[in-house]
């Protein structure tokens, strides 16, 4: 069995910030490879994206399937920084009966204002939960064909016929939407990011290791230190700043 990441880098300043991933990765003794896409070409329905968040963010995520090139695969977002050790998400991964795991909150009926939760009880498939789009670990040896084929095909083309309200987050059709309504759909269930030691994100005076989980207004401590940050891709935190550069020396 191969395991392995896959990140989306597209353009000079995103391959730097993969090699920052790389780099932070291997200091802390992850040897394992590292996909790394740089282009969005030859996937399905680039011509009909809108934006470049749909083309680079949104189409890979629902194209998972067809990038992966590992039996078990963990995506990042690309703005992602190694801060611990990696061994227990793996363990972690691999022991769920699922074969898409991926972090977010279950029950959380706030999420897209609502919207969703409200469309999947209907339909019968319980309330939706909140995913969070920067890590998602996918099992391609016990992977439904149908899942992507169903975000790709029918939830993305037909976009507004699920969701109502107008496209707030770069007046794009995101990926964690659409995630949100195939875990409800195929009765998956979230990584309970609360609570798992796996990634957080950074503000502006975060210290490290941090053991401190926050999401969405909502904070947990945890038993140890996360194994992934979420910078945002923002140059002004320090944070971010000081492990870029270490990284890259």
């Amino acid at each position: 069995m191969t395991e392995g990441y896959v990140v989306v880098a597209i353009g000079d300043v995103y391959l730097k910030m993969a090699e920052a991933f790389i780099s932070t990765l291997r200091r802390h003794g992850d040897d394992r490879e590292v996909h790394v896409i740089e282009s969005t070409t030859d996937l399905p329905h680039r011509g009909l994206c809108n934006t470049d968040f749909e083309r680079n963010g949104t189409l890979p995520k629902i194209c998972l399937d067809i990038i992966s090139p590992f039996d078990h695969n963990i995506y990042l977002d690309i703005d992602m920084l190694c801060v611990g050790k990696t061994d227990y998400v793996w363990d972690l991964c691999k022991s769920q009966e699922q074969y898409l795991y991926q972090a977010g909150i279950a029950g959380d009926r706030t999420f897209n204002r609502g919207e969703i939760a409200a469309y999947t009880e209907a339909q019968g498939w319980g309330t939706a939960p909140r995913v969070q789009g920067g890590f998602i670990y996918l099992n391609k040896t016990k992977l439904d064909p149908t899942l992507y084929e169903w975000m790709r095909e029918d939830v993305f083309l037909n976009y507004h016929d699920y969701f109502s309200k107008p496209l707030r987050y770069k007046n794009s059709r995101t990926d964690q939407t659409i995630y949100s309504l195939a875990h409800a759909k195929y009765g998956l269930e979230v990584m309970p990011m609360l609570e798992k030691p796996v990634m957080t994100f950074l503000d502006r005076y975060e210290t490290l290791p941090t053991n401190r989980v926050f999401f969405k207004g909502q904070q947990a401590l945890l038993d140890k230190p996360v194994a992934f940050c979420h910078m945002m891709a923002k140059p002004g935190n320090p944070v971010y700043n000081q492990l870029y550069s270490e990284a890259m020396k």
